[in-house]
């Protein structure tokens, strides 16, 4: 891949990373204010991230790469677009948590926990559910800033496969430079 190539992936990557962004708090602000249909639209946008970016793949491929795109651009592409949605999304979680919350989500997780029946919990969880209740504790103590890191790391981490999967559907070359290096 030529300097100018690795440089057009890149900016495309940061343009196709806040679409994706926007699509990943979409789906946490939903879920965190528990606003109508949460659960379904957090569902969809994790269904959505996979369809997002490989539509975005192939329009970078068939518009601005000339319909060829190797595995190795296309995996820095969707990886570089998906570091960029986790560094934009980590702000929104950090803003929420540091700004917003102030103690709304663990009571919320509380309050379910203490709805579930303790033997229905144990058989579908497979532990106490006061261990689920003092690693929720646990969780109250964090800072927003602890927060936000373990999901940026969680997110990079997922961003790695989804990633590799994607490229391989988006991948396109022509015969003549399938043996080229």
């Amino acid at each position: 891949m030529t300097f100018s190539k690795y440089e057009q992936t890149i900016a495309y990557s940061r343009v196709f990373g806040l679409y994706v962004a926007l699509c990943w708090l979409t789906g946490f602000f939903f879920f965190v204010l528990r606003l109508p249909l949460d659960s379904m639209v957090c569902f969809a946008c994790f269904l959505l991230t996979p369809i997002l970016l490989f539509n975005l793949a192939k329009y970078f491929r068939e518009t601005k790469s000339g319909g060829e795109l190797t595995y190795g651009q296309a995996f820095l592409l969707l990886f570089m677009s998906c570091a960029h949605a986790s560094l934009l999304t980590a702000v929104g979680v950090w803003a929420y948590f540091n700004f917003l919350d102030s103690g709304a989500f663990v009571s919320l997780m509380e309050t379910s926990l203490n709805a579930i029946d303790s033997e229905l919990f144990e058989s579908a969880y497979g532990m106490p559910k006061s261990e689920a209740m003092q690693m929720l504790s646990a969780f109250s103590e964090l800072r927003p800033i602890d927060i936000t890191f373990g999901y940026l790391l969680d997110s990079l981490f997922a961003s790695v496969f989804i990633s590799a999967i994607v490229a391989l559907f988006v991948k396109k070359s022509s015969g003549a430079n399938r043996y080229e290096r």
